[in-house]
């Protein structure tokens, strides 16, 4: 098989699909033995493990390619309410991107994401580092702006900055 970018995506995705019920079990093991431990050692504070409720909360995707595709149906299948690319970003709670970070893209995000968004939003930046503006994302976050991100992508890599 010829090497592309394609062909690895395809690849990784279905490793990553076969493996997902291990490594579901494996964090369910882990969670379970962490909170053992901290009932045994009288440290459990309920506020410090709640959860994140997806059913019922609306998830703005940019990018609806063939991986936003999936991400919109994933998404879906949890009671997820999934909205594409649309000027009116105000409706959604979570915002996912899957785009190429080409101007247009980079200046969208700065200029709409943070500005007009709802507060406490939560990010997840799986695409390029560069649509996610790192200074402008961490003072969201320290004014309560941002809810919370995730991101296996940075600005520069390797991430020269450590604060995110």
């Amino acid at each position: 098989m010829r090497f592309t970018r394609d062909n690895h995506l395809k690849t990784h995705m279905r490793l990553h699909t076969r493996e997902r019920p291990y490594h579901c079990h494996r964090q369910f093991v882990q969670v379970a033995n962490l909170r053992r431990h901290v009932r045994k050692a009288g440290r459990w504070d309920k506020k410090l493990y709640d959860g994140y409720e997806l059913y019922g909360k609306s998830l703005g995707i940019v990018g609806l390619g063939r991986i936003g595709k999936k991400v919109a149906l994933s998404m879906q299948s949890l009671g997820t309410k999934t909205i594409s690319f649309d000027p009116i970003v105000s409706a959604e709670e979570e915002r996912s991107f899957n785009i190429e970070s080409t101007e247009f893209e980079k200046t969208w995000a700065l200029a709409i994401v943070f500005c007009a968004c709802k507060k406490r939003l939560r990010i997840v930046n799986v695409a390029r580092g560069a649509i996610i503006h790192e200074k402008d994302l961490l003072v969201a976050l320290k004014n309560g702006r941002c809810g919370g991100a995730a991101s296996d992508v940075f600005e520069q890599e390797p991430s020269k900055d450590q604060l995110l």
